[in-house]
């Protein structure tokens, strides 16, 4: 069940998407070691979507959920806000482990949009 990001979590949180917002791709990709995605494909997602991530995070709308059990590992999803929406459609998937509080590493596991499915009547 999805619940709050526990708050040694949230700075890090921050930073990435202020990355984002600075299009500090190849930062993003270092800071990761380059799991999962690399800064040509974050670069290429961005320029997609055809925003402008800005570095407002609302907390409020984090999620996090415990990785097998562990307090130390949350699977985060990060709401972006973008100049052009405010709170956009635009999340980001971004799995966090605290080595400590004060060492987390990060994972991007994706940049998307999310899509609004409704079911329109039965035949």
């Amino acid at each position: 069940m999805p619940g709050e990001l526990p708050a040694y979590f949230v700075p890090t949180a921050r930073k990435v998407v202020t990355l984002f917002a600075d299009t500090q791709y190849e930062e993003i990709e270092a800071t990761s070691s380059g799991v999962r995605l690399t800064a040509t494909e974050l670069r290429t997602a961005v320029e997609n979507c055809g925003r402008t991530v800005s570095a407002t995070v609302l907390i409020d709308q984090v999620t996090a959920v415990k990785v097998d059990g562990r307090d130390d590992r949350r699977s985060v999803v990060v709401p972006l806000c973008t100049i052009e929406e405010a709170l956009s459609d635009l999340t980001l998937s971004l799995p966090l482990t605290a080595r400590d509080q004060d060492c987390i590493t990060i994972e991007i596991d994706d940049l998307h949009v999310a899509v609004s499915v409704s079911r329109v009547g039965s035949r």
